[in-house]
């Protein structure tokens, strides 16, 4: 079952907090605020729903707790107030936006901030709206058009009106007393008001809470866990918006990405090969496998000799952020190195050898066998990982260089070998996402390019 504590609501005049928690079970905190987010960020919340932010002069939700948020897995939503405008700005980063005014947002109805801000009764028991929100007035307004109660033309004058008063003393009344309608006009709307106000703030507060509880409950009936919202994305648009040096200028990521695509042969080849990288170190966080600091120094030592050319502003990278890309890919080559029987993973290096024979069709030289053994050794650990994870590949996947080496041989050996590489084969062809792995190649092979220093040389037109 889901626990209600894991989920945290900042709500404050939208919506009652007796009418949300009958809709939705979960811990209420007022409008929020800059700050709030960060001291929920380690109390093991899984979700954060914005609903209501302070008013002036107080400090609104900054961009970047949000962002931090879903960096470290919290999934979070937005809508009604404050947290509709920032679903609109955070969206592509993977916050998710619910409701009539964030779509308003989204199409560019409308732009401003104070479209949503109201003043309330600074009581955390019950937040009494003191003003009328814009977006509410908007589509009160729309349906009183569209039930001939005033025409189009003034009911846009009337919105232009409400646009131009203080955001926190906007109401009802002072639209009436203005001198855009008739008399009969505005008896006519008055009459309309005290039946027909939409509280369209309200309306989307239900929306995002009901949204939740519904998802709650599919989960709890499939019985699967939740699986953590992916991160990649602000990894991907942090790096590609870094500058890089080159030709004593300052290009972004996004141009140099540019460039890098222009080669589609090279891409799908480095495609294979980070692909498989990506599936060794999911393989290696589940098994616990870390890198000993003695090996790494060494790793270190080595791929900087080989690397020693690698000028860090010209590839985009700071020396901290070179040292921890660089962690990750030693950690690949290590595990590679030691081989699968290091880490008790039974395998026949002759037998894989034989294998690759086959599929290739001519004998394999003895020099060859060194580049072979790191090329057949990241098989083994893909197709751990797939037994980690329980996964198979389905029958309709058909290598037929494999299949015709399977059918030829009797030996059970050579048909176990032969379904483990059908089976990674299949994995790495599908790729990471697939599997709910939170990764990207775009981002793996711009970091890959960075640590080599090749990204520079591409930019030069050395490569």
């Amino acid at each position: 079952m889901n626990d209600p504590h894991q989920i945290a609501v900042f709500l404050g005049p939208s919506l009652p907090k007796e009418n949300a928690s009958i809709i939705l079970e979960a811990n209420y905190y007022p409008p929020v605020q800059r700050g709030d987010i960060y001291q929920l960020i380690s109390t093991g919340i899984k979700t954060i729903i914005l609903i209501d932010g302070v008013i002036p002069p107080h400090r609104p939700v900054w961009h970047r707790e949000i962002l931090d948020a879903m960096h470290e897995g919290i999934e979070v939503w937005g809508a009604s107030g404050i947290g509709a405008i920032r679903a609109l700005e955070l969206q592509e980063y993977g916050m998710k936006g619910c409701g009539t005014i964030f779509e308003w947002y989204r199409q560019g109805i409308i732009q401003d901030d104070d479209e949503v801000l109201v003043n309330y009764t600074l009581n955390s028991h019950n937040f009494h709206c003191l003003s009328e929100a814009l977006v509410n007035i908007r589509m009160t307004l729309s349906n009183a058009t569209k039930d001939h109660l005033i025409p189009l033309e003034k009911s846009e004058q009337l919105i232009q009106y409400a646009k131009q008063v203080y955001c926190l003393e906007r109401s009802y009344k002072s639209l009436l007393q203005s001198s855009i309608l008739s008399l009969e006009e505005t008896c006519t709307l008055n009459d309309y008001l005290t039946c027909h106000q939409i509280d369209l703030k309200q309306v989307d507060a239900l929306q995002v809470l009901s949204k939740k509880a519904e998802f709650l409950r599919s989960e709890n009936l499939s019985q699967e866990p939740t699986r953590p919202k992916p991160v990649i994305s602000l990894q991907k648009h942090k790096t590609l918006m870094t500058g890089v040096s080159f030709n004593n200028q300052i290009i972004s990521g996004y141009k140099a990405w540019q460039i890098i695509s222009q080669n589609p042969e090279s891409l799908n080849k480095m495609y294979v090969q980070l692909t498989q990288h990506c599936f060794i170190r999911e393989w290696a966080r589940q098994k616990q496998v870390e890198l000993p600091q003695t090996e790494k120094e060494r790793l270190r030592t080595e791929w900087e000799e080989e690397h020693s050319s690698n000028e860090l502003k010209s590839n985009g990278l700071t020396q901290a952020r070179y040292q921890e890309l660089l962690s990750e890919r030693l950690l690949v080559n290590w595990i590679i190195q030691k081989s699968p029987d290091y880490f008790r993973i039974q395998w026949n290096f002759d037998l894989a050898v034989q294998i690759e024979s086959q599929i290739q069709n001519r004998i394999i030289e003895f020099a060859e066998k060194e580049t072979l053994w790191r090329k057949l050794s990241q098989y083994e650990f893909i197709a751990d990982w797939a037994r980690l994870n329980g996964i198979e590949a389905p029958n309709c996947f058909v290598n037929s260089d494999l299949q015709s080496i399977c059918n030829q041989s009797n030996r059970e050996d050579i048909k176990n070998k032969v379904g483990k590489r059908v089976l990674v084969d299949w994995i790495v062809s599908k790729g990471a996402s697939y599997f709910h792995v939170d990764w990207d190649f775009s981002l793996a092979l711009f970091h890959e390019l960075q640590i080599t220093g090749q990204l520079a040389k591409i930019l030069k037109g050395d490569n």
